[in-house]
């Protein structure tokens, strides 16, 4: 049995046969040897993922890619209109009411939030790589005096990029958001990378980025120039 891996991304496909990765390789003599429990597999400067091999099938392992979050507001317009114009993100959908009935959205409505949940606004917006973001506004809305408990298990934060961090940041707070702290930088007088955590009007929390995560945590983006 040998492997043939396929993938597939828009019009693209590749299929590559893997010979198997230890002593026992060379005796297949530039054959393709018989299949492993699992093969290491690399995608050059993109993917590094491992293989394991379930009856007779490939099972890939590989980093997927975001799709969407969902963030709860007390006012969809305000919302829409504070991340289209701060944050340049553009409507999808403009606000819309979705109500409890037996339609396919207020079934699948009933199996995410349970019963009785009643009716919510939405609203789909997209960042400029393509994230969907998903603004609920749900009936008795509530907005904590504190909604930064880090301490509890969830997300309490998202982050988007900006090499203008002090400009975004100021651009959040004309616009009725907030900033909670100075502008940082991860290492001073060596490498530009600086951040912000700053909030939106409902008190979601939003952190800038100077530069890419990639490049703030890559161990290559620290590596002395002379190395």
């Amino acid at each position: 049995m040998t492997a043939v891996i396929s993938l597939r991304s828009g019009k693209m496909s590749f299929k590559s046969r893997y010979k198997r990765l230890d002593a026992e390789s060379s005796s297949c003599h530039g054959q393709f040897c018989p299949l492993p429990q699992s093969v290491r597999v690399r995608f050059p400067t993109v993917i590094d993922i491992t293989v394991p091999v379930l009856e007779g099938r490939i099972e890939m392992s590989y980093p997927r890619t975001f799709s969407h979050i969902g963030i709860s507001v007390t006012d969809l317009e305000q919302a829409v209109e504070f991340y289209t114009n701060t944050l340049g993100w553009y409507v999808i959908m403009p606000p819309t009411e979705i109500v409890s009935d037996d339609s396919a959205i207020g079934v699948m409505c009933d199996d995410v939030f349970g019963k009785g949940w009643g009716r919510f606004r939405i609203a789909h917006l997209a960042t400029g790589d393509r994230v969907g973001i998903e603004l609920f506004e749900f009936e008795n809305a509530e907005k904590p005096e504190n909604n930064f408990e880090y301490w509890k298990t969830g997300v309490f934060h998202f982050c988007v990029q900006d090499p203008d961090v002090e400009g975004l940041a100021k651009k959040i707070v004309e616009n009725g958001g907030k900033q909670r702290m100075p502008i940082r930088e991860y290492y001073p007088g060596e490498k530009p990378y600086r951040m912000v955590y700053c909030e939106d009007p409902f008190g979601n929390l939003i952190e800038i980025y100077s530069h890419s995560y990639e490049l703030t945590y890559s161990a290559g983006a620290y590596q002395d120039d002379a190395d």
